[in-house]
């Protein structure tokens, strides 16, 4: 019985470890930051669970301490997350504002964050308000 238990554990332990692999290749290959940062949130969460449900088939006395450890991942890896999106979405807008309104786009685009073709909309509607301010 302990056998079957070890394997399904060894099992449980092997997809926690291709989830993390994934993540890692997502952060890698990903194009933009909010990509990234979804994958690496994602499979994380997902790996780290996998490799505890292992862990609690192979060592069955460590239960509650996995337990514990599990919810608290569940909890704390997506509020992490959206705090590191946050964090990325205040800079980049206030970055992205500042070159926009001195009309660089080369520092807009190398960010990653948002398309050539949203960097046009916005340079386009900053050059109508300035147009309309001068007309005034």
């Amino acid at each position: 019985m302990t056998q079957i238990l070890e394997v399904i554990g060894i099992v449980f332990v092997f997809m926690g470890v291709a989830f993390s692999v994934l993540g890692v290749i997502g952060v890698l290959r990903l194009p933009d930051t909010y990509s990234r940062l979804h994958a690496s949130g994602k499979t994380s969460t997902l790996g780290v669970l996998f490799i505890g449900l292992g862990t609690a088939f192979i060592l069955p006395s460590a239960l509650l301490k996995i337990v514990a450890l599990s919810i608290f991942i569940i909890f704390s890896g997506p509020v992490g997350s959206h705090a590191i999106a946050a964090a990325v979405h205040r800079g980049t807008a206030i970055h992205n504002r500042e070159a926009l309104e001195k009309g660089d786009t080369s520092l807009t685009e190398a960010s990653g964050i948002h398309s050539k073709e949203y960097i046009d909309s916005l340079m386009r509607q900053i050059e109508e308000r300035q147009q309309r301010g001068n007309n005034s």
